[in-house]
């Protein structure tokens, strides 16, 4: 396990910060952290430090328990939109930023910082579609939605693991097929644990479609039901 490539990416966030796992260039598990350090008052800001940083270690040790020693973390730096824009998120990012810097430094992980459009920008350029879970194969998925199985965040931290990956193993854009189909059947696991319709998984789903056939100025009478096919990937 010695010469294993671990990484650990981040998608940090106010609320909480997506992540994922990559052994050996391949994607081994996702999730998110819940805890974030959002509190900035006296005795809370060191709390939720503490907080923070038990639940961070505790994905952590469970992934090396199963593939060995972590050795790279990489992060996705905040910029800020204009003046004054979003600087409570910023101080939070940047706050896990130095927590997650001090814990490399103290455990021997290489940690690497990378701005969204460096990322971003290679899949882009390479399989179009506005985001990453687009490009997994969910173009059906809009930010507007927070409950979809895999959240926009996490799909981001998967993103910039599989860009460490590919700079690390110097196989640029070759690791998508994998990630795609691993993305897939984690998106499906989660969807049926959490009680989703079937529509919202990969491959489609029947979709039922009311039409009414009474005449307008009458009474409604029977209503048929149409079933459709609906495709959600591509």
């Amino acid at each position: 396990m010695a010469n294993k490539v671990n990484i650990l990416a981040l998608d940090p966030g106010k609320s909480q910060s997506g992540y994922c796992f990559v052994s050996d260039g391949k994607l081994v598990s996702l999730g998110e952290l819940k805890a974030t350090v959002n509190d900035m008052k006296a005795f809370a800001f060191m709390s939720r430090v503490r907080l923070f940083y038990r639940e961070f270690r505790k994905v952590v040790k469970r992934f090396e328990a199963r593939h060995g020693r972590l050795t790279h973390i990489t992060v996705e730096r905040f910029l800020s939109r204009g003046a004054g824009g979003m600087g409570a998120v910023g101080e939070v990012i940047n706050i896990t930023i130095g927590i997650l810097a001090l814990y490399s430094q103290k455990n021997g992980i290489h940690i690497e910082l990378v701005s969204p459009s460096t990322w971003k920008g290679r899949y882009k350029r390479a399989f179009g579609e506005e985001t990453q879970i687009a490009r997994y194969g969910f173009p059906f998925v809009t930010k507007t939605r927070k409950t979809w199985p895999i959240s926009d965040h996490i799909a981001d931290a998967v993103g910039i693991g599989q860009w460490t990956a590919e700079n690390i193993i110097g196989k640029k854009s070759d690791l998508m097929p994998g990630f795609k189909k691993t993305f897939k059947v984690i998106w499906n696991k989660r969807a049926e644990e959490q009680g989703f319709n079937d529509k919202y998984n990969f491959g489609g789903s029947k979709k039922k479609k009311v039409v009414a056939s009474a005449k307008p100025g009458k009474s409604a009478g029977k209503r048929k039901v149409v079933t459709k096919k609906r495709s959600c990937a591509r």
